[in-house]
């Protein structure tokens, strides 16, 4: 079975969740992860753009 990508039985202890309950799950996570992908691009930007900031002086410096 390792290594399959064959899906387990349902578990009969678990009641398999609802298709509206599973959509909901699902638009969840996109959000989330949608939100936390929007954040480190931000936050990448800001790091980026003082990074530049902080080298620029150092190149002017240089030239004189």
């Amino acid at each position: 079975m390792k290594g399959t990508n064959q899906r387990l039985p349902a578990d009969p202890a678990r009641p398999s969740l609802s298709d509206a309950a599973l959509r909901a799950r699902r638009r969840y996570q996109r959000d989330y992860y949608q939100k936390n992908r929007e954040k480190r691009a931000s936050w990448n930007r800001a790091y980026w753009e003082r990074k530049a900031t902080q080298a620029a002086p150092d190149t002017e410096r240089e030239e004189d």
